[in-house]
């Protein structure tokens, strides 16, 4: 078993949104060969998770045709159109029901697809056990958000999340136990379809 495996993190892939802003499922665009959902499911099988899981709403029978193969626990979130932090509390009290207990919740974006299995281990590696940290992603664009690795002290506090705004208050209240963890890309998240097409130049543009 690898030390980061030995840490006991569960990653949670959130993926339950209604891509409003896209136009049609972005969950099922076509990414490096496959989907964009399914790459990122890979993505995180192939990391040190200890427990991996995905949060689907909107589209549920759509997007879990896709990866219900996959060894991942699928979670339902029925409540989805309460925005992102609906989703990270839905996962948080997810973990605090169960009797597999985790050291950290390491909360990935299913829209972000320059982040590796490599970046995420890197943040496991770098979270030690006990000390109340929250490890975020820090971008070259200077922006910093998610991924973020939370102690497991965090999970009360990220169960009573609502709205669009992610973790952002409880960031804010515990900066002090914040940690930036340099990514090394830029911050690109695909929100619309300008978004997805110029993420495909420039990844063309970088192969050449």
């Amino acid at each position: 078993m690898s030390v980061t495996l030995s840490k006991n993190i569960a990653i949670a892939i959130l993926a339950a949104g209604s891509s409003s802003r896209f136009g049609s499922p972005k969950q099922l665009i076509a990414w490096n060969k496959t989907t964009l959902i399914k790459h990122r499911v890979k993505t995180v099988l192939a990391s040190d998770g200890a427990q991996d899981f995905i949060v689907l709403g909107a589209h549920f029978d759509m997007i879990y045709k896709e990866i219900k193969d996959a060894k991942i626990t699928v979670l339902k979130h029925a409540r989805w159109e309460g925005g992102i932090g609906s989703s990270i509390a839905y996962v948080a009290k997810h973990l605090m029901k169960t009797s597999h207990k985790v050291n950290g919740l390491l909360i990935v974006l299913a829209d972000q697809p320059l982040i590796t299995s490599a970046y995420l281990n890197n943040l496991i590696a770098q979270f030690t056990i006990g000390n109340n940290q929250i490890l975020v992603s820090s971008y070259k664009d200077g922006t910093k958000g998610v991924p973020v690795l939370f102690d497991a002290c965090y999970l009360q506090e990220l169960s009573g999340m609502t709205g669009d705004f992610g973790a952002k208050k409880i960031l804010k209240k515990y900066h002090n136990a914040v940690i930036e963890v340099d990514s090394n890309v830029q911050n690109f998240d695909i929100d619309s379809e300008t978004d997805y097409l110029k993420l495909q130049k420039i990844i063309a543009r970088s192969k050449q």
